[in-house]
């Protein structure tokens, strides 16, 4: 709140409920009230969308190597991708119900599910199986592919 300047002693100090300039003709007249928000008058506003939270039901996967590494990414029981990344190659597949990632470095890979990273998959190496719902994640071991 902002205190307006002070008048001449016989007239009462008046305080404004917003930043406006005081007119000193009217430092004698009660101040009218301003409304703090004017959110209860105006309508709902709706925040954008996420861009990286897909539809619902639904899911992204992002792979970013940072090294080399061969992957083979399906969805919903298709081949989306298989072959090798290099360091800096990047693969994403979006607004699918499921998805599954296979790779032959688990260190090699940065990947991302609904745009949060998920952290470290394995070692320099070792193969992963990783299965993915709209829902959540499961790393695997080969043995439980």
């Amino acid at each position: 709140m902002v205190q307006a300047a002070t008048p001449p002693p016989q007239a009462p100090v008046a305080q404004q409920t917003s930043a406006a300039p005081v007119d000193p003709a009217s430092a004698g007249t009660p101040p009218v009230a301003q409304p703090e928000s004017t959110a209860a008058t105006s309508p709902a506003v709706t925040p954008p969308a996420d861009p990286q939270k897909p539809e619902s039901g639904r899911l992204s996967v992002g792979l970013s190597a940072t090294e080399r590494t061969w992957v083979s990414l399906s969805s919903d029981g298709k081949t989306v991708f298989s072959g090798v990344l290099d360091a800096s190659q990047t693969k994403n597949i979006e607004g699918v119900e499921n998805a599954k990632l296979t790779t032959g470095n688990a260190a090699g890979l940065d990947v991302r599910w609904n745009g949060k990273s998920i952290g470290p998959l394995g070692t320099h190496g070792q193969v992963r199986v990783v299965v993915f719902t709209p829902e959540n994640f499961q790393i695997l071991s080969p043995r439980k592919m």
